[in-house]
Order: structure tokens, then C-alpha cells, then sequence
């Protein structure tokens, strides 16, 4: 250094890629979270860009099997990030009231909650039912 001072222009680090800037972005939006939150951040950022990848297959005209299957991995990755909200509930909103003496409270509006999870509060089984037989028969089809 020959002694004189760096302007403001001299000391500014290159500009960074976007996709440098956005991951950092990112990655700062998951530091104030809990593990239960990445967690679920991550499944849903997961099944986002694998129904882009399912969307893409049903616009080439993928075999039906094909994009079912891929359609029960995304259901899966919901449901995953489902149980571990679920968790995170139980973990501190249920038992912060509980604590708090609302557990008549807390366990109505848990139970309001679950009604929308299908695999909590599921129909029961009739014996030989089956979702495809209570289907319509489509026109013309012989009985």
C-alpha cells in the first residue's frame, strides 16, 4: 500500500451471481427457525419443484402409472411435513396450554384441526367396498 485511502468504489467486493444472492437469502430466512421448521421448508421446497418435474411429464404424455406413482411421492412429502407440524404443535403450542391449564381448549381446536387430515380421521372400512366400485359406470358399459 503506497499510504492513501481506498474510495469507497476501490473497497466494494464484485456484485455476486443471483442465485449467489438468492441462496443466501434463503439460507438467512432459515436461520430464525426451529429444526421443525427447516424441516418442513425443505419438504415443501422438495415437492414444489418435483411437481414441476410432474407437470413436465404429463405435458410429454407420460405413462399414467408413471405419473401416479410420482404423484403418491409428492402426497408423501406433504404428509410428511404435516406430521412433523403436527409435532411442533404438540411439542409447544399443546403443551405451553396444557401448562397454562387450557387443555379443553387446546385439545377442540386439535381436534378441529385433524378432521382435515384424512389419515387421522378417516372413514371407516366397510368390508368389500372399494373406492373404484362406488365410481360410476361410464355410459355404455354393459351391467
Amino acid at each position: 500500500m503506497d499510504g492513501r485511502r481506498l474510495t469507497a468504489a476501490e473497497t466494494r467486493q464484485p456484485p455476486a451471481a443471483p442465485g449467489v444472492l438468492a441462496f443466501i437469502s434463503q439460507s438467512r430466512k432459515l436461520v430464525g427457525m426451529d429444526a421443525h421448521q427447516r424441516s418442513v421448508v425443505n419438504r415443501l421446497k422438495t415437492a414444489r419443484g418435483h411437481i414441476g418435474g410432474i407437470i413436465s411429464i404429463i405435458e410429454n404424455d407420460a405413462y399414467c402409472p408413471d405419473v401416479m406413482k410420482q404423484l403418491a411421492a409428492v402426497q408423501g412429502q406433504l404428509e410428511g411435513a404435516s406430521r412433523i407440524m403436527l409435532r411442533r404443535h404438540l411439542e409447544t403450542c399443546v403443551a405451553k396450554a396444557m401448562q397454562e391449564g387450557r387443555t379443553a381448549e387446546i385439545v377442540e381446536e386439535l381436534m378441529e384441526t385433524l378432521k382435515f387430515d384424512h389419515h387421522v380421521f378417516r372413514p371407516a372400512a366397510v368390508p368389500g367396498a372399494d373406492a373404484i366400485d362406488a365410481m360410476p359406470e361410464p355410459p355404455g358399459t354393459p351391467s
